[in-house]
């Protein structure tokens, strides 16, 4: 997103180069008298960069320096200056959208035996164009070559990299063993805020998940890893909620099934239960990487291996070397569990799997 101080340079640059000529509309004429006076008005220092802007609009170095007066002023943050703005940048579209385009090369009617254009760089405070050529008869080449064109000022900002969502999924039916749930996801939260691709990760949670509510969950965040922190049952199936808080189980293809059906973006599947390998099995055959419990573990090994899988892969680190930091994670800090967790990818390379391209 632009900064407000680079929109509102851009509705005065606009708003100059149409307001000044004998043929704009009122309508943007009074506009860029009205945003003009506001700015002088209340912003003294912001004024020189407002008069200098309308001796040419279409300068890069004078609408930086205005840009740069608006925003040490503070007018950059008064609402009225940005509505007025606003209200600028609609009038010249409608009134005189040929103010906020600007021409490097405009060539008409000519006749030649050959034609050679290059180096052509033009900067607008709006839409640009390199060369608009008509009317041209050229009998041997007509070449155009390096033509740069920019709107703005400065150059355009970088599209946003798409974040990783991680979906943490928790159920304690009312029937079985407390767990400490929400201290899992703290350590999770924690362990991704704390890596140097912090920003590069969204978690989202559902607690108290029904087995009815997953393939909403799934289609309403899309996630690419989905954790699933509870209970599993040692003959493998994994224990969601009913609607009176007991324990409902799910037995292993019918959990695989519903991930064949929405797997789309999931890359990755955690079962971070008891005795959960078995689905860990079935869901490998659709996902490519997940993570299933041998046997039982203990609620503190399981928060070890959590926190360290996921700061691993927030510092940009594969699936396998991930997995591998979880388990050295129980060891260190003392707890008996290592060889409890499983990672399956019958289908992929884990080592190659990495969800940051750095």
């Amino acid at each position: 997103m632009e900064p407000i101080s680079t929109i509102i340079v851009t509705a005065l640059a606009a708003g100059a180069a149409a307001g000044l000529t004998d043929t704009a509309a009122q309508a943007v004429k009074d506009a860029y008298a009205g945003l003009k006076r506001l700015i002088k008005g209340r912003y003294a220092r912001a004024a020189a960069g407002v008069d200098v802007l309308e001796t040419d609009p279409s300068s890069r170095d004078l609408q930086a320096f205005a840009d740069k007066q608006l925003a040490a002023s503070g007018a950059a943050d008064d609402p009225e200056v940005q509505k007025l703005a606003q209200a600028l940048l609609d009038a010249v579209e409608k009134h005189s959208p040929e103010a906020a385009r600007t021409i490097g090369v405009d060539l008409k009617d000519i006749q030649a035996g050959s034609m050679r254009l290059a180096d052509i760089n033009v900067q607008a405070a709006g839409a640009a164009t390199g060369v608009s050529a008509s009317g041209i008869n050229v009998a041997g080449d007509f070449v155009i070559e390096g033509v740069h064109v920019s709107s703005g000022i400065g150059p355009a900002a970088a599209p946003e990299k798409p974040r990783i969502k991680v979906l943490f999924l928790a159920a304690n039916p009312t029937d079985t063993a407390r767990l400490r749930l929400g201290e899992e996801v703290r350590a999770i939260d924690q362990a991704l805020q704390l890596a140097r691709y912090r920003d590069m990760f969204d978690l989202q949670q559902a607690h108290a998940v029904r087995a009815v509510d997953l393939q909403g969950l799934l289609m309403r965040h899309e996630p690419q890893i989905v954790h699933f922190s509870g209970h599993g049952a040692s003959s493998g199936e994994i224990l969601f909620q009913d609607d009176a808080g007991r324990a409902y189980p799910v037995l292993p293809q019918t959990l695989a099934n519903a991930f064949s059906l929405l797997v789309n973006h999931i890359r990755c599947v955690v079962l971070n239960a008891c005795f959960s390998q078995t689905q860990a099995e079935a869901i490998a055959q659709h996902v490519d990487c997940v993570v299933g419990m041998s046997e039982e573990i203990g609620d503190k090994d399981a928060r070890a291996f959590a926190a360290a899988f996921y700061g691993g892969l927030a510092y940009g680190k594969s699936v396998k070397v991930a997995f591998e930091l979880g388990r050295n994670q129980i060891d260190l800090a003392g707890l008996r569990d290592v060889d409890v967790p499983q990672l399956l990818c019958p289908n992929c390379d884990p080592g190659a799997v990495v969800f940051l391209k750095i």
